[in-house]
């Protein structure tokens, strides 16, 4: 680690938070700098009634993301999902900021998300955060959120960016965050606990061992199996071919447990395919067989959660057998990233501060020691 890693802030991301005690806990770690999302969301509020008069407390804000409501709906450009809006529109972008600051009268600084996949760059919104300011609105550094790059040889007012920075990030990836130090202000790097294609958690997961998983879910596997066994006897053709249809369903997700790299990818799957598909196969299953398929499911869902862990361990390069895996993680990515001004990470609960600022304390005093290992990890890849 060199010199700049040194002087390294763990921010907060505080879109997870549930009431004062983590904040509460950070501030006590010496955390000074806090992430908050949307003005209408609990959690920004319980950080900004912490330290929104604090002077000695940096605040950034983020926006784009926007719960959809009666006082937000015009201004939604994109339907993310039923309760989930994005807009970057400059009215928003001025509305939204103003509430935050009613906040947070000590000020804060303001980042806009940008997806990587809206084409549109928001020169529009940044220069309305440019023009805020200089009429005197207490708004600190302009900023851009971002795993497009690339577009950032767009963003000529902003002098914060924040870019993932995954700690299983290759060579190119380091080196194009390292070259943004050198254009920006400040780079802000935020999903250590994510693989650069977001499909793995660096998080280690699941209660039961891989004996038990594995027993849990072979019973499961073979009491669904048996139970969508039809009678030989049975002369009802629609029953069988109902049976014969469940049978490959399971013997199908059997052959195929391997594949799923997160649990995450295994309940998408459960939602948008699972089930739409046995709600146009079944009007409806009776209370056994659906009892018998949620076993199966939860089984399944353990063995897809050691599986999930084990395998992404095995990606960590220098992980130790004890060392959890987000430790790892928050170390690694504090290292292979030292010119950032913060890396930002989720922490839900006190024991997550705790362990997040034991990684950063070690990393600073002995850049080449490991933190020794403990029974818990971090909780929130964000």
């Amino acid at each position: 680690s060199s010199s700049s890693s040194s002087k390294m802030q763990l921010a907060v991301n505080a879109h997870r938070v549930r009431g004062k005690a983590v904040v509460e806990r950070a501030l006590e770690a010496g955390s000074r700098w806090f992430e908050v999302l949307g003005s209408q969301r609990q959690a920004t509020r319980v950080v900004l009634e912490c330290v929104g008069s604090r002077r000695d407390v940096r605040v950034t804000a983020k926006i784009g993301y926007l719960e959809v409501c009666e006082a937000t709906k015009a201004f939604v450009e994109e339907q993310v999902s039923e309760t989930v809006g994005f807009s970057l529109s400059p009215s928003f972008v001025e509305a939204e900021t103003r509430q935050l600051l009613e906040l947070c009268p000590a000020g804060m600084d303001v980042c806009l998300h940008h997806p990587e996949r809206r084409e549109e760059f928001p020169s529009e919104a940044l220069e309305t955060l440019a023009a805020m300011r200089r009429a005197g609105a207490p708004i600190g550094a302009i900023g851009l959120s971002t795993g497009a790059i690339a577009s950032l040889d767009r963003a000529s007012v902003a002098t914060l960016v924040r870019v993932p920075t995954s700690a299983l990030a290759d060579a190119a990836e380091r080196a194009a965050v390292a070259e943004l130090a050198t254009r920006f202000d400040e780079v802000v790097g935020y999903r250590p606990l994510l693989s650069p294609a977001g499909d793995r958690r660096l998080v280690d997961v699941g209660e039961l061992s891989e004996r038990e998983a594995r027993e849990a879910y072979v019973a499961a596997s073979e009491a669904a199996l048996a139970h969508f066994t039809p009678p030989d006897d049975l002369d009802d053709d629609e029953t069988r071919q109902g049976c014969a249809w469940m049978q490959q369903l399971i013997a199908d997700l059997n052959a195929n447990v391997a594949s799923f790299t997160s649990v995450d990818l295994w309940e998408r799957e459960i939602a948008t395919n699972l089930v739409p598909l046995l709600h146009d196969k079944f009007s409806q299953l009776d209370e056994d067989s659906a009892d018998h398929l949620q076993r199966f499911f939860q089984a399944y869902g353990q063995v897809v959660r050691w599986h999930a862990t084990h395998s992404t361990r095995r990606l960590c390069d220098g992980l130790r057998d004890t060392e959890p895996m987000a430790d790892w993680a928050l170390r690694t990515a504090m290292d292979n990233f030292p010119h950032l001004a913060a890396l930002s990470v989720g922490l839900e609960s006190p024991a997550d501060v705790d362990r997040a600022f034991a990684v950063l304390r070690s990393t600073r005093e002995a850049p080449g020691r490991r933190p020794d290992s403990a029974s818990h990890s971090l909780g929130s890849p964000a």
